[in-house]
């Protein structure tokens, strides 16, 4: 039996949009009640939706980009970092970089042209080391995933699974 991936691929292109949308909603909620939990949990199960599903159907620029934003956010549910106005843009902002990627991976257009730096600058409020700093893997500039050294698996299930 052969699985026809595409359709689900084209499901996730669907569902990231609306995924997309509900995190501007809440992002732009928060910059008013920057202390509610519910607008905070919102938005990461959306990101954390985009970043599951586009790595399980081979995205992962998507992938990498939202984990780190993911985890930004998770920070922000813990109360580590402060629901600040600027870290609401940068937020805003990178929902707009994970839009142009799906873009870019669903019908090639361009990648957006502050992704580095975007993915710089959520790592540095994360604490987290910046790409070119001994990272697993950065985002080139072509915008593909590129080993820097340590190993990397990737699992491809056989059509018959």
């Amino acid at each position: 039996m052969q699985i026809d991936v595409s359709r689900f691929r084209a499901a996730f292109y669907v569902e990231a949009v609306e995924h997309i949308q509900a995190m501007e909603a809440a992002l732009l909620q928060l910059e008013s009640s920057p202390h509610d939990i519910e607008l905070l949990n919102t938005i990461f199960r959306a990101a954390h939706s985009i970043k599951g599903a586009s790595t399980t159907f081979g995205v992962e620029e998507v992938g990498k980009f939202t984990h780190v934003l993911e985890n930004l956010l998770e920070r922000l549910r813990d109360g580590a970092v402060a629901t600040t106005a600027p870290l609401v843009e940068l937020l805003l902002t990178s929902v707009d970089v994970i839009d142009g990627l799906i873009a870019n991976a669903k019908d090639g257009a361009p990648l957006p042209a502050n992704l580095d730096q975007v993915f710089t600058e959520l790592q540095r409020v994360n604490g987290t080391p910046s790409p070119n700093a001994n990272s697993n893997t950065v985002v080139s500039d072509a915008g593909k995933v590129r080993s820097t050294g340590r190993f990397r698996t990737q699992i491809k299930p056989s059509p018959e699974f």
